[in-house]
């Protein structure tokens, strides 16, 4: 029968505790340096992860960002119509981008701004009676503008020396067409109605002390012979 160490009761055979004053009666000889670290790294690798104070991340899971929310349908309605809204911008931009190439191929990128159409054109004396009243109000109104003519020549086609330009001259030679397309000069005769786009240069003095109004860059849009514009003209009269 042994006693217990503290209180000095007897212990039962193969007591662990005192019954007296609970204490162990196991002796703890083995100081904690005899425990080798390496009974707590029992089981671990070179290859082990190092342990961290997180449990790991689930299967599939980052662990860096959450997942987003799914959109509701407030949001995905709100997202088309803003999608619908860029397209319809897009498709009318596209529209203009086409109109103003069309318009540039038909007159040309340089083209100056029209100030008249073909259906409603002036003659060669309206124009030069514009600038014989107001030189400063015409020139105001047709310089470096595009304008439309419909006339009959009084010669067909000549050829300025000096240029190498053809022209032609309507009103009793008052106002001069340079034309700017030589293929065009082959249609061009005598007593023709033409209907021309010119870009007005404005007065000019010609040789001796009369002025002359200059018309550059001009297109033939459509040409009567003077046979047919005679009979057009009968039919009118009639």
């Amino acid at each position: 029968m042994t006693a217990c160490s503290i209180c000095g009761r007897e212990l039962p055979e193969g007591a662990l505790f005192c019954p007296g004053c609970g204490a162990s009666t196991v002796a703890f000889s083995a100081a904690r340096t005899e425990i080798s670290p390496s009974h707590f790294n029992s089981g671990m690798t070179a290859t082990s992860l190092p342990l961290t104070g997180q449990p790991p991340a689930p299967p599939g899971d980052s662990g860096l960002v959450p997942p987003s929310p799914p959109l509701t349908e407030e949001k995905k309605s709100f997202i088309a119509r803003r999608r619908g809204i860029l397209l319809a911008v897009i498709a009318i931009l596209a529209v203009l981008l086409v109109g103003t190439a069309f318009e540039a191929g038909m007159l040309g990128s340089g083209a100056a701004p029209a100030v008249n159409s073909a259906s409603t054109p002036l003659t060669g004396g309206e124009l030069y009676a514009a600038y014989a009243a107001n030189e400063s109000q015409a020139t105001a109104s047709y310089a470096n503008k595009t304008v439309y003519i419909q006339d009959s020549l009084d010669f067909g086609v000549g050829l300025d020396q000096n240029t190498g330009q053809y022209f032609s001259s309507v009103d009793s030679g008052n106002v001069i067409l340079f034309w700017s397309s030589p293929s065009q000069v082959s249609q061009l005769s005598a007593g023709s109605m033409v209907l021309a786009r010119c870009s007005v240069g404005g007065e000019q003095q010609s040789q001796g002390e009369a002025y002359v109004l200059v018309l550059n860059d001009c297109s033939l849009v459509g040409v009567q012979s003077q046979a047919a514009a005679s009979a057009s003209v009968s039919e009118n009269n009639d």
